[in-house]
């Protein structure tokens, strides 16, 4: 067991611990440097690496630790797969590419002329705490911050890229650890990396969970990296959804539903289900203009199936996202339609809806994409003796359609697919 490396004016040629060194004062000049896994190296004086370095152990620099080759010719001999707590001053030149599978921590300073390629952890501070780095740097494995306030480098962790320097994100991990308890709220941030420029996002993030309504931003800007605590925003605050049958030898459904707030709302699909498992669209609704101070929307089936009907609402976003409301459902007696429509595929673009008794008084039929889009309309009258509704539509694209049809303050839609 070594416990102090005597300083001299000559480098050593090789040193291989696996114990513990103490290096108390004054100037140690090392050629080959290799740190094993149960080795501890604590650096209060000042050591100098010539050639090469493996650290596997621990290195706890204080003060004073120099990766300095003498030639270009051992810049590939720089390596660290174990832990290196930098409290004071780490100093890389031009010939080193220094790369690290292992830990890198600690609140001192980097002075790296040469690259620096993180492919193990990075974590500033001593819980919390800045860490320094002044030099071209790249992230390709996970930068950890630790968070126990709002108050930079005092309550959580700041990485700086100093010296006009730049941070580059490949292919990396941020993950984050709150401390003693801290619990953050709406409105915090934390600025957990400042750089002169900086590319590149994280490709995952390791959050912990806060409290219920909350969620976490992260801010790529032009020179920091900033986490945001923010309220979860709800496109859609749902007040009611209603199903009732209109009247049960009619065999229609009406679903009614009312909305408080609405953001970035595209509208909703209506869908059904027979099992409350399978289920099938049967309309489309478009978002409204807001009126008073809630949403209303009615739809109302004209072929719902015999027996139990299941109904619930797809609320879209225009970013894509979505949100189920929950599920109704009602008992029908009847399993006769009052509309159908053929040939149901078309092939030709040639339609017939075919309306019984209690479904006619149509005054227009619409046709819309699944994205609520108007591909065509028709204006058909009043003629109660109306029964059936002809309609050719051949420049139509192949693919699925709603056909809704509407008159004296009523409504049916029916799916449609043509070939």
């Amino acid at each position: 067991r070594i416990n102090s490396l005597i300083p001299g004016p000559y480098p050593w040629s090789d040193v291989n611990n696996s114990g513990s060194i103490h290096l108390t004062s004054g100037t140690s000049d090392i050629d080959v440097f290799t740190n094993n896994e149960t080795g501890r190296v604590t650096v209060d004086g000042s050591l100098m690496i010539r050639k090469k370095l493996n650290n596997k152990g621990s290195i706890i620099n204080n003060t004073d630790f120099n990766l300095h080759p003498n030639n270009q010719n051992s810049s590939d001999s720089w390596n660290n797969t174990g832990t290196i707590t930098t409290n004071g001053t780490l100093s890389i030149n031009s010939f080193v590419a220094f790369n690290s599978t292992g830990v890198i921590e600690g609140s001192g300073e980097h002075i790296a002329s040469g690259q620096w390629t993180n492919r193990g952890t990075v974590s500033p501070g001593n819980s919390p705490g800045k860490l320094t780095h002044n030099g071209q740097y790249y992230e390709s494995g996970k930068l950890l911050i630790e968070i126990g306030g709002t108050t930079p480098e005092s309550e959580y962790d700041v990485l700086e890229i100093g010296n006009n320097r730049s941070h580059t994100i490949l292919t990396s991990t941020l993950e984050v650890q709150l401390l003693n308890g801290f619990n953050p709220s709406d409105g915090d941030f934390f600025t957990i990396l400042t750089a002169s420029a900086r590319s590149g996002e994280f490709s995952t993030l390791d959050l912990p969970e806060l409290d219920p309504g909350l969620e976490w931003e992260v801010e790529y800007n032009a020179m920091d990296i900033t986490l945001r605590v923010a309220a979860i925003v709800v496109p859609v605050t749902w007040l009611d959804f209603t199903v009732s049958a209109m009247d049960r030898e009619e065999n229609s459904v009406q679903l009614d539903w009312s909305t408080a707030e609405e953001i970035n709302n595209l509208g909703f699909e209506i869908e059904r289900s027979a099992d409350g498992n399978n289920w099938e669209q049967i309309g489309f609704e478009t978002a409204q203009v807001r009126t008073a101070d809630q949403y209303d929307y009615e739809f109302i089936d004209l072929n719902p199936y015999r027996g139990t009907n299941y109904y619930r609402l797809k609320q879209l976003d225009y970013d894509g996202q979505h949100e189920y409301s929950e599920v109704r459902t009602i008992e029908m007696k009847s399993g006769e339609s009052s509309i159908s429509v053929y040939p149901n595929p078309s092939s030709t673009g040639d339609l017939h809806l075919s309306l019984e008794k209690e479904a006619q008084g149509i005054q227009g039929v619409i046709i819309l994409d699944l994205n609520g889009r108007i591909v065509h309309s028709k204006k058909t009258g009043t003629d109660r003796g109306n029964r059936l509704i002809s309609i050719t539509v051949p420049d139509l694209s192949p693919g699925t359609y709603i056909i809704k049809l509407q008159g004296e303050n009523k409504y049916s839609q029916l799916k449609w697919v043509k070939l």
